[in-house]
């Protein structure tokens, strides 16, 4: 009876123990009041992993959108360079100040 006792607070025991030969066995079965709080526990364990899988996708899919904006902007950017450097190649010369008025570049030969 010993172990009924230290296990009173989360056990019932079904019936008294019984002896078969050198064997002592009895049937125990939890409390109303362990299984809920066991339940209990379980579902909070549940419901903190799925807020934590949907705070972890709302984190991924901003930091996606910001490596997006990133990259375009980087875009931006390398297109704006390489504008820049092609227009050092050229000698800082923008090939429309060189059109001028048509009939000052040929000198009015077709006049």
């Amino acid at each position: 009876h010993r172990l009924a006792d230290e296990l009173g607070d989360l056990c019932l025991m079904e019936g008294k123990p019984k002896k078969e030969g050198r064997t002592l066995f009895c049937f125990v079965m939890p409390k109303p009041e362990v299984v809920k709080s066991i339940n209990d526990a379980k579902r909070n364990e549940e419901r903190q992993k799925k807020k934590l899988k949907e705070d972890s996708k709302k984190l991924m899919d901003e930091k996606m959108a910001t490596t997006a904006l990133a990259a375009e902007e980087g875009d931006k950017l390398a297109a704006k360079a390489e504008e820049i450097r092609l227009e050092e190649a050229s000698g800082g010369v923008d090939d429309d100040e060189d059109e001028g008025d048509l009939d000052e570049l040929l000198g009015g030969l077709f006049n």
